[in-house]
C-alpha cells in the first residue's frame, strides 16, 4: 500500500497528458491502424540460441507465430 499514492499520481498524470493531447488536437480525425503477419519460420531454419541444438534445423511449427500491433 506505500505506492497507492505514487500510483494515483501516475494515472492522475496520465490523465492530464491525455486530456490536453485531445483538447490541442481539436477537429483533427483520430486514426488508428492495425495489423498481423504471420511470421513463423520456415520448416529448415537453424535451432540457434535453443540449448544444445546449435544447428539442428527446425522441422516445422505446431503453431504459426503471429505478430500483431496496433
Amino acid at each position: 500500500m506505500k505506492c497507492l499514492p505514487r500510483t494515483i499520481l501516475l494515472v492522475l498524470a496520465i490523465g492530464g497528458f491525455v486530456a490536453t493531447e485531445v483538447q490541442a488536437t481539436d477537429g483533427v480525425d483520430f486514426q488508428v491502424g492495425v495489423g498481423e503477419k504471420d511470421i513463423t519460420p520456415p520448416e529448415g531454419v537453424p535451432m540457434w540460441g535453443y540449448g544444445a541444438r546449435h544447428d539442428v534445423l527446425s522441422q516445422g511449427a505446431l503453431d504459426p507465430l503471429m505478430a500483431k500491433a496496433i
